[in-house]
Order: structure tokens, then sequence, then C-alpha cells
């Protein structure tokens, strides 16, 4: 599995201990769900838009309690996009002023410790302007070798860490020599150990410190941080601006149940409901329902009536990677619910899970598995996986909000042995969907494409161009004449 920027920041600095990879991911998860976002310079949680601030571990043993605890601890009002431009506003307007501070200011100090040096030395005393000289000069190269050395230990694939590495002695060597030059000026001028002390410590902990964390932070969240909110932003609107806009849009027309002779006391497994959204005033949608359980009608008719359900039925209308979605039955216990589905398919399949979180599982004739499917709101996300009647892998590829990632896949017979092979690329930022594994004129398909007899003999090879164009390799015409996926 490959971990996420932030797991990788989070372990560098000594957090998550304990935690598998799942719960890794899902802290995460949670996190930035809630637009939390982690800030490795100053190893805290940070939410730009509310300026909210947690320590990590403290939110790991919420965490460990339960997952619905840290959700509420973090959860506050969705943000407007003015809020989130706002935000973004101020992370780089943040970031600019590090920049002017680090590399117009400070980058310069050496020049003005030379100058305002030889001033004191001249006019007032030698060892005050040594002191002040020698200091300005060091918080020059000490401020350049405490940022690249907190970036170093972050993220060595830094530039001006690698620089930094490759000059390390000669920073290290060179800004101790200056201070020790400064402190012994500072000495000889104020004949006092403890100012020199005070002195010492007084621009470790109050002057130099601070002023690296403001650099090296503010730099980071002016790009990573405003980066990952812009995405979050725009990935959590995407499922909100429709409630919004049309938070009334769905009209339940009419809930038809298959046995016109239930009773309100009777129980029913599967229903037909009849709606219609503001563009459709003229025709009626329908959607099928598979309750996992028997329910009495007089419940199901209550909960499909809701709110919940009616914004829901807005969702599956508006977005087509949306193929269902799961409803608890008030009254019931939670492991009975019913699956609202843009297919009737649903209803043969086994759910295993939440509404945000599931498998969806079918089952050949025989019992033995048919095809397994992973699910976040009712969008493929995760694995897929086809299988023959004898238990044998047919297909496995995996989903990424209900869109195909790029990879190299495998159809197998039933005896293991494969019957097409090739590869799909993602073009101009857009990933293949499902039908693009099928569809011999896709445009995603790259390389070369391959299928085979049972026995184990070449039908049919073309090669696909970059540029779009397909080359036929090799052909069996007449074994080939019937082929519809090469």
């Amino acid at each position: 599995m490959e971990f996420n920027q932030a797991i990788y920041y989070m372990e560098k600095r000594g957090n998550l201990k304990g935690f598998s990879d799942e719960q890794k991911e899902e802290f995460i998860k949670a996190c930035n769900a809630n637009f939390f976002f982690y800030d490795p310079y100053k190893d805290l949680l940070i939410n730009p838009i509310t300026s909210k601030k947690y320590w990590p571990k403290s939110l790991q043993r919420i965490f460990n309690y339960s997952k619905n605890s840290l959700e509420e601890k973090l959860s506050s009002k969705f943000p407007t996009k003015a809020h989130v431009d706002g935000s973004l506003d101020k992370l780089y307007s943040r970031k600019e002023r590090a920049y002017i501070l680090h590399y117009r200011i400070i980058r310069n100090l050496k020049y003005l410790g030379l100058i305002l040096g030889g001033i004191l030395a001249y006019f007032i005393d030698l060892y005050l302007g040594l002191a002040v000289g020698l200091y300005l000069i060091y918080f020059d190269y000490n401020t350049f070798d405490k940022v690249n050395g907190v970036i170093d230990q972050i993220q060595s694939g830094f530039m001006t860490a690698m620089l930094w590495q490759k000059k390390r002695n000669l920073y290290f060597f060179g800004s101790l020599l200056l201070l020790l030059g400064s402190l012994a000026s500072l000495y000889l001028f104020t004949n006092s150990i403890y100012i020199v002390i005070g002195v010492f410590f007084a621009q470790k902990f109050i002057l130099v410190n601070p002023t690296v964390q403001f650099i090296a932070s503010a730099g980071y969240r002016g790009t990573d941080v405003a980066i990952k909110l812009e995405e979050e932003f725009e990935k959590q609107s995407k499922k909100n601006d429709f409630l919004d806009e049309f938070p009334k849009g769905i009209k339940i027309k009419e809930v038809e149940f298959y046995d016109d002779t239930l009773c309100e006391y009777e129980e029913v497994e599967e229903l037909k409901i009849f709606y219609e959204t503001p563009e459709d005033q003229y025709c009626s949608k329908h959607l099928f329902v598979y309750s996992k359980e028997p329910i009495k009608k007089e419940n199901l008719d209550r909960a499909i009536m809701s709110d919940g359900v009616a914004k829901q039925l807005l969702r599956l209308d508006n977005d087509d990677r949306v193929e269902f979605y799961f409803e608890h039955i008030p009254n019931k216990p939670e492991t009975t619910y019913f699956v609202i589905a843009k297919e009737h398919f649903m209803s043969i399949h086994e759910f295993e899970g939440t509404n945000s979180r599931c498998i969806v599982k079918s089952f050949h004739d025989n019992g033995k598995i048919d095809n397994y499917q992973e699910y976040e709101d009712g969008i493929m996300h995760g694995k897929m996986i086809e299988f023959h009647d004898n238990g044998q892998k047919q297909l496995e590829c995996d989903f990424e909000n209900g869109l195909l990632l790029t990879s190299y896949y495998e159809w197998k017979y039933a005896d293991g042995k494969i019957m097409m092979s090739g590869s799909l690329r993602k073009l101009d930022n857009r990933n293949p969907e499902q039908k693009d594994l099928y569809d011999p004129n896709s445009e995603f398909r790259i390389g070369r494409w391959e299928i085979f007899e049972e026995d184990g003999s070449l039908i049919k090879s073309v090669d696909y161009k970059p540029d779009g164009e397909r080359q036929t390799i090799k052909e069996d015409k007449e074994k080939s004449k019937n082929l519809i996926w090469l």
C-alpha cells in the first residue's frame, strides 16, 4: 500500500505508532474530510478555515477510542467558497511574508552586519561592533542552516535540503565560530558572563527557533496545504452542491409494492419508487428497492417519504457514478436496511458494511462467488474481482471514485490461461471507466493488446499508439470475425 504524504510526514515525526495500515489511512481521511491538514514543521493538525489546531497525539487517542468521536471533535459547518478563498489568500500571503523574511531580509543581514558592525566599532567601541556585526552575519548563516535542516529532516527531496546536506559541515562550523566570536566580543564589552549566557539562550529560543519554524511552516502551508484544501473542498462540494441548490428537488409520486394484496401488517422485500425532478415535470422516473430483510409496509412507507431519502434520490439522479445507497429503517435493528439502486440487479447482491464503505457480492448458481466489488458512498472505490463458476479468478481491477486506475489487465479462462490482456493509460488527467475495458476503440488503450484461444494460440494482436491510432500485428481472421473486444 502506498501511504499518502501526510502519513509519511507523521511517521517521520513519531506519530501514528501502533496504528495498522488501514487505521493510518482512516485517520488521515477523517482529518482531511473535516479540513484538518498536517503541518510537519510545527507537528500540528490545522484547519486553515477555522484556524483550529490540534496536536496529533491528542487526536490519535480519541481515534483509538472511537472514529465517530474523532469526527465529532473535528466537525464544523461546511465552508462556503468565500471562506475557502479567504483561507487560501491568508496561506499564500503568509508564504509571501516568509519568503520576504528569509530571502529579502535575513539573507542580507551579513551585509548589514558588516556595515553596522563597522560603524559601531569606529564610533563607539570595537568589541561592541564585533559583537553586533558577527551576530548579524551568524544569524544569516544559522537561519539558513536551521531552515534547511528542518526541511531535510522531513523531506530530503527538497533541492535546498540537498544543498544543505552537501555543505552541512561548512554551515555548521562556520555559524558556530561566528556565534562564539560574537559572544566573546560581547563579554569583552560588558565584562558580564550572565549577560552573555542570557543573550545566548534568548537568541536561540526566542529569536532563531520561532523564525525558523515560521519560515518552514508558512512555506509548506502556502503550497501543500493550500493545494489539499482546494482539492478537498472541490471533492466535497460535488456531493453538496446539488443538495444546496435543490433541497426539495425530488417529488415522490408513488410507491408501488409488488404484491397489491399486501395489508399494512404484512411484510415486503421489493418495491418500485416513482419520482420526478424539476427538470422532468412531464415524465416520471423510477427506482427499484430491495430490502435485505422483510419489513412491515407501514415502516417502509414512512422511511421512503423522509427528507433523507429524497436527497439521496436526488444524488442518484445527478451523479452517474452513484449506483445505490443504503437507508436504515426506523424502529428496526441496525442490520436491517433497504437499498435504493438505479438498476434492479442490486436485488440479487449481498451487502457487507455501511453506506459510506461496503462490499457487494454476487454468486453463481452453484453458490460460488461471481463478482466482488468495493464501494464508498455508492460509488465503486477499491477492488473489483470477477470469478468463473469454478472459483478461478477471471479479472481483477481497481477503481477510484468510480473510475478505473490505469494498469495492465488480464482476463483468464476457467483453467487459468490468459484469454485477453492489455494496458489502459491516463489521458489528459482523465481516467478510464469500466466500459473502456471492453471498448476496442477506447482512447485509453495503449500498447499491445492480445486475445487468445483456450488452447493458448493467439487469435488477434493489436498495437495501440499514443496518438490514438491502432495497428493489427497478427490476426486469425476466421476465429476473430465475431470478436467485439479487439
